[in-house]
């Protein structure tokens, strides 16, 4: 213990276990947690649900290119470059 590391090690080792052990942003009155999980939840769902509506949206699309000819690479051009065109 006299030596200045192992005093320092020490002092440090009690800090930490004397920590709060909760990790940062917890909550912790469970009531507000349950609260916060029911609206995670609920946001959850609303974005599963765009990202659904989102990815049929895609496949119309998808099928729309390929009907009408539109190539991997026409529709890979940036938008600056499809303006300059028009």
């Amino acid at each position: 213990m006299k030596l200045p590391a192992v005093d320092m090690a020490m002092k440090n080792r009690k800090a930490a276990l004397k920590a709060p052990m909760e990790k940062p942003g917890w909550i912790s009155d469970i009531h507000k947690a349950n609260k916060r999980i029911e609206e995670l939840t609920e946001t959850n769902q609303k974005l599963k649900a765009i990202n659904q509506k989102l990815v049929e949206r895609f496949l119309i699309w998808q099928a729309n290119a390929d009907m009408h000819g539109l190539t991997q690479s026409m529709l890979d051009q940036p938008v600056s470059q499809l303006r300059k065109r028009t």
